[in-house]
This record gives structure tokens, C-alpha cells and sequence, in this order.
């Protein structure tokens, strides 16, 4: 229940190449067996961001399928049923193509791949991995869509309070019966968050669902005429590990909340800086049968030859 990789249960989850710092979460195991190169493939799930986090921060690929998804739906324990999905890793562009072309055959779309970027909040960023990002932008060129970004970018201003509204009140009513007698079995924060969910007003919840509808409209709207959105996955790189406050979560939620409100697939590719450590870029695109994220793929390995952290 983080983005960080922190497990008070079972350990931290450490990046496997700089033992210092934390390799993202909550999908934090999954992401540290593929980057280690263990397995080619590995699952996940992404409510908020726990696909793509350590996708971005292990310098690996990642894939987030839509909410309730047979994959989520049948075979996942749930979170926040309106937002839970489910996805995967792979460590190469070329095994995230056989994956996606093997688990989803994906091959609709029309011809060309025609994207927006969506940077509103890339001043929040550090400095090195925006500039990364904005130089696989312009190598991409990628366009503005200028009336939809500022519309996006408005509807994102209270996100994540949203979005702590509809994950918060859904997580209290899956644990309620639980919560308090089991008090001593939860992380303290876990515990924390999953019990702020009592007391959400209706008038909240009713208002995060209105802002996620509203998101939802405007990403029907851009798919008219655009195959995809990107926008950074991560404003940071990988955290050192220690205590973490809450404002970390909340930045990182305002990169990844966006995301989870469209209700669509996303594709997470890494972008690696000069150091080792890396970011990402995640690929809003229309639907988990389109093969735009097959494109995205081979296009990047036409850009550069292919290369494994």
C-alpha cells in the first residue's frame, strides 16, 4: 500500500544496483526480479502508480491493463475496485513487445502513431531527469494539444485528494471488518491510510467521482484524433531508503493519478540517466487491444539499439 518499496512485514525492497535506495512499489518484488534478470516476466498490480513507479525507478518496462479487467478483477485481491488493475514487467523493449503481442494481441489502431505531451507539472521534477525526458520528447515530436493539456492540467489541480477519496473510503469498506479487531497485524501507515477511508464525507466521494468521469471525458475527446499521451512516470529517481514523509507519496501521486483516473492501458518505459539511475515516461494509449504500445516499442528500439540495465 506505497510507492516506495518499504515493507515493515518482510523487509525493504532495496534497487537491486544501488543498494541504498528503494526500488519503488508496491509491485516492488516483481520489478526486483526482472531488473535482476531472475525472470524475463513478472506480474503485477497498479491502483495508483505500483506498476509504473518502479517500472520508471529500475530502469525496466512496464504495462498497466484498465480497471476491472478480468486479469484484476478474477484473479486479484482488491484495493479500490474502481481503479485497481493488473500489469507486468519485462527488462527489454523486445520482451514487452512478445508479452503484449502474446497475452493481449493487440493489433488495431490506425496507421501511424501520433502523440501529446502532457508536462504541467514537469517544474516538480529533478532537474537532470526532466531534461532526459524533454530530450526523448523532442526526439519523439511529440505535440501540445494545447486546449486539452490546460484542460487536463485544471482537472488534475486536486487529484490526489480525489483520488485518496475513492481508494480510501473503497479500501475502509474491504477491511472494515477488520481493521480494528487485527489493529496490531497492519503497518501503522497502512493502517492509517486504509482507516482514513471512514471518513470521507459522501459529498467527497461523490465529488472524486464527478473529477474522474470529467478525466475519463477528456481522454475520449484526445483519442480522436491522438493515439497516446505521455508524460513522465516519476518526478524523482529512485528514493534512498529511510523515513519518507507523506509528501513524497503525494508527489509522486500527482505524476501517476492522472493515469489511474483515465482509465486506460499504460505503457511505462525507462529513461535512464548518465549515472544508472533512471525515470520514466508513461504512454496513456487507447485501449488494450490497440497497438500503439507495440509501435511506441519499436520505434524506441529504432531510435537506439536495445540495451539491458
Amino acid at each position: 500500500c506505497g510507492l516506495e518499496g518499504q515493507n515493515p512485514q518482510y523487509g525493504d525492497c532495496l534497487h537491486p544496483a544501488f543498494p541504498k535506495r528503494l526500488c519503488g512499489g508496491s509491485s516492488s518484488g516483481s520489478a526486483w526480479a526482472v531488473r535482476q534478470g531472475i525472470v524475463p516476466l513478472a506480474f503485477g498490480s497498479d491502483t495508483g502508480g505500483s506498476v509504473r513507479v518502479p517500472a520508471a525507478v529500475c530502469g525496466i518496462f512496464g504495462l498497466r491493463l484498465t480497471p476491472r479487467d478480468p486479469w484484476i478483477a478474477e484473479g486479484g485481491f482488491p484495493l479500490s475496485p474502481t481503479l485497481d488493475t493488473a500489469g507486468w514487467f519485462t527488462r527489454s523493449a523486445a520482451d514487452m513487445r512478445i508479452a503484449i503481442t502474446a497475452l493481449v494481441q493487440g493489433n488495431k489502431g490506425r496507421a501511424g502513431l501520433k502523440g501529446v505531451y502532457f508536462g504541467a507539472f514537469d517544474d516538480k521534477m529533478d532537474s537532470e531527469l526532466r531534461q532526459s525526458c524533454q530530450s526523448l520528447v523532442t526526439t519523439l515530436t511529440l505535440g501540445r494539444a494545447e486546449p486539452f493539456v490546460n484542460a487536463l492540467a485544471s482537472a488534475s489541480e486536486g487529484i490526489v485528494r480525489h483520488y485518496s477519496a475513492i481508494v480510501g473510503s473503497e479500501a475502509w469498506g474491504i477491511h472494515k471488518d477488520w481493521l480494528d479487531r487485527y489493529r496490531d497485524q497492519y503497518d501503522p501507515i497502512v493502517w492509517r491510510r486504509i482507516d482514513s477511508g471512514r471518513h470521507w464525507s459522501a459529498a467527497d466521494i461523490d465529488a472524486a467521482h464527478r473529477q474522474l468521469k470529467h478525466i475519463q471525458s477528456l481522454f475520449a475527446d484526445l483519442f480522436q484524433d491522438y493515439d497516446f499521451l505521455a508524460m513522465p512516470a516519476t518526478p524523482i529517481v529512485a528514493p534512498l531508503n529511510g523515513p519518507l514523509s507523506d509528501d513524497l507519496r503525494t508527489l509522486l501521486l500527482q505524476f501517476t493519478a492522472p493515469g489511474s483516473f483515465s482509465g486506460r492501458p499504460i505503457l511505462t518505459v525507462p529513461v535512464r540517466l548518465k549515472n544508472g539511475l533512471s525515470g520514466g515516461m508513461q504512454f496513456i494509449y487507447r485501449s488494450p487491444e490497440d497497438a500503439t504500445p507495440l509501435r511506441i516499442l519499436e520505434l524506441l528500439e529504432s531510435l537506439s539499439p536495445p540495451e539491458h540495465p
